[in-house]
């Protein structure tokens, strides 16, 4: 019980945290959550823009996911990722581009703003799938 209430605390934080891109120059795996491997359908759209893009999430965690989308949108932008029931605010954190073996971008997507009721959905999903610990503590 104590776990999952620190858990869910590290989780609204991290989500409240500011992004510096000067971070992914450190280095070094500053993880807090422990990623779990999925393969699910995924939508991520870009209400500033109006763009939307179909993908696929690769892993996840309470503090983000990994994802695979036919586009190519830059590193700092803010979008909207669906899946499942959930709908989560994010940020693109990371992007490798399309390469003559993978067709499509893979994105790191940092969630923004996550409230308690989202974190304890997607809690209940990353235990359907991972039996351990989900946060470092």
């Amino acid at each position: 019980m104590f776990r999952n209430v620190v858990e869910l605390f590290l989780a609204h934080k991290h989500s409240r945290e500011s992004w510096d891109p000067k971070q992914a120059l450190l280095g070094r795996d500053r993880r807090v959550f422990q990623r779990v491997p999925v393969q699910m359908p995924c939508r991520m759209d870009n209400p500033l823009f109006g763009l939307e893009a179909a993908g696929s999430a690769i892993n996840l965690s309470l503090g983000g996911m990994s994802l695979v989308a036919p586009v190519a949108w830059p590193e700092g932008s803010r979008i909207r990722v669906t899946f499942g029931e959930l709908v989560m605010q994010g940020l693109i954190v990371y992007r490798r581009d399309v390469t003559l073996t993978n067709p499509e971008c893979r994105y790191g997507i940092k969630f923004q703003k996550s409230g308690l009721k989202d974190l304890l959905k997607l809690r209940k999903v990353l235990q359907g799938n991972y039996k351990g610990p989900l946060a470092v503590y």
